[in-house]
């Protein structure tokens, strides 16, 4: 198995995810979360893929990796309060 494959094996499943970020200059602050949502693809969804992009099937279709990838991001933007 790839590092590659190996990553995303482990990241099947459902995430969620909390960032600050700080703008000095503008003195803003911006929180954002993002929910993930990451499933492995079944055989049907990887022929599609291969198909969609005019690439020839594999015989061990099931061996290769695919991953179907969600996620919605929220983001609040603010100015520092002062002290």
């Amino acid at each position: 198995m790839s590092k590659f494959q190996y990553f995303f094996d482990c990241c099947v499943g459902k995430w969620q995810t909390e960032r600050t970020y700080h703008y000095l200059r503008d003195r803003e602050v911006e929180r954002s979360r993002t929910k993930f949502n990451i499933e492995a693809l079944p055989t049907a969804g990887k022929v599609k893929v291969l198909e969609e992009n005019k690439q020839d099937l594999k015989k061990n279709i099931e061996n290769l990796c695919g991953y179907h990838l969600n996620f919605d991001t929220v983001s609040d933007r603010a100015a520092w309060r002062q002290p």
